[in-house]
């Protein structure tokens, strides 16, 4: 089973996503080491061809869901509910769907040294960059036009008891909404900071100059607001993604080999 996003999915219910997701990322950090080669980028083809389908059940799916107006309430909480454990749920497809491909695969001990990954990879990325982008903006507009619901609020997520109303200061509700406030806000600054970390990790392996380092890490900064943080780390690992697999390139942007 993919043990690691499987691992994560269950113990960030316990500690949240603020805890987990630094800690994630160290781990990740420390795994990288200081290697300046960039063979172990491979993905076996059994596992990239069902990610576009895996991911579409997993997470497009139940939050396309959520968002219809004739589904009942129950149905919706039960689509939040899942919600909590969907890494669990990918985990468990993508290695079903894993077993499947490897039937009829034929592997060879040199397919580490291919790129023929790279174009489902970036298929992958491209599915999930758009949905990301459509998500962030229906989220947006709805805060936008629900300007008077004060449970909908850019100012309240980051000020707690902003237009609170005055009798439930102190409230259960208060209380969990501030939780998960704090939770978000620090794992989105510690994924801005993993994301910054990889682009120098990237300069620091030569494998891009750095000038494209700081280019990218601004586009990175400014996405954070545009598009929206999730939008934002895909982006940048697709780009990464066709660096590593094509070091003798500093080009921006690189097409992949099919």
């Amino acid at each position: 089973m993919q043990i690691k996003p499987c691992l994560y999915g269950v113990l960030m219910n316990f500690q949240g996503i603020a805890k987990l997701g630094p800690l994630f990322f160290l781990i990740s950090i420390w795994a990288q080491g200081g290697s300046h080669t960039t063979v172990g980028r491979y993905v076996p083809k059994a596992i990239v061809r069902p990610i576009v389908p895996t991911l579409f059940l997993g997470y497009v799916l139940p939050t396309v869901l959520m968002f219809v107006p004739s589904a009942p309430n129950s149905f919706k909480q039960d689509l939040v509910l899942e919600w909590q454990f969907t890494t669990i749920l990918v985990s468990i497809l993508l290695f079903a769907s894993t077993k499947m491909y490897e039937k009829n695969e034929k592997r060879s001990d040199f397919d580490v040294y291919t790129v023929d990954d790279v174009s489902h990879l970036i298929t992958a990325y491209n599915i999930t960059f758009a949905f990301s982008i459509a998500y962030h903006a229906l989220t947006m507009a709805l805060i936008m036009v629900a300007t008077g619901y004060p449970v909908l609020s850019i100012i309240r997520l980051l000020l707690s008891y902003f237009y609170f109303p005055a009798p439930y200061p102190e409230s259960q509700e208060v209380a969990i909404f501030t939780f998960h406030k704090l939770d978000f806000l620090f794992a989105f600054f510690s994924g801005v900071l993993y994301g910054l970390y990889n682009v120098y990790h990237l300069r620091y392996k030569a494998l891009v100059t750095k000038q494209t380092a700081v280019v990218i890490c601004a586009v990175f900064g400014i996405a954070q607001v545009v598009v929206g943080p999730g939008t934002a780390i895909v982006g940048l690992w697709w780009w990464r993604e066709l660096r590593v697999a094509y070091p003798g390139k500093d080009d921006m942007m690189v097409k992949p080999k099919t």
